[in-house]
């Protein structure tokens, strides 16, 4: 299993999401078929954590393919990978994945079965064996769009990208 390139990620993040839909997600505690994910960009979005530049949100900023990892609620945990080149703010949020014959939907939901934490925050995917993805030859035709979930900013922009479970039950 190779990851997938670091250059599959330097797309600006609307491009990388949907790329990432029916991509394999790798862990020590399994693996799961990317199914439902939100692409967040920059100064342009005032939903990203990068609306601003912050230490926080710094990564976002960085190099694409790393993990950015984070938590809400104060007891879920997010991952994103980093989009687009380097000094321009992306990232893509997985929201839902097919796991063990089980779809599993919500981003604190996946980290869990995943058993992402915060110390998967700032991970090149590349250059370990805790976090990467892979493609398995899925072809993801039926992409559906709409809006992000969640935010209460930016609401009106159509970057939450998702499967239909049937499309996954036939491959």
């Amino acid at each position: 299993m190779q990851p997938l390139e670091r250059d599959f990620f330097m797309s600006e993040a609307t491009v990388v999401a949907q790329q990432l839909l029916g991509k394999q997600l790798v862990t020590p505690e399994g693996s799961a078929l990317i199914t439902e994910v939100e692409a967040y960009g920059g100064a342009d979005d005032a939903a990203s954590h990068a609306y601003k530049h912050t230490p926080r949100s710094a990564l976002m900023y960085g190099e694409p393919g790393f993990a950015y990892v984070y938590l809400i609620y104060g007891m879920h945990y997010c991952l994103n990978f980093v989009t687009s080149p380097m000094h321009t703010a992306g990232a893509v949020l997985i929201r839902g994945v097919y796991k063990d014959n089980n779809f599993i939907y919500g981003p604190g939901k996946v980290t869990k079965a995943l058993g992402i934490d915060k110390n998967y925050n700032g991970l090149d995917t590349f250059n370990n064996d805790k976090l990467f993805a892979y493609d398995v030859g899925f072809s993801a035709t039926n992409i559906n769009t709409t809006t992000r979930v969640g935010i209460s900013k930016a609401k009106h922009k159509l970057w939450r990208f998702y499967l239909d479970e049937s499309s996954l039950l036939l491959t």
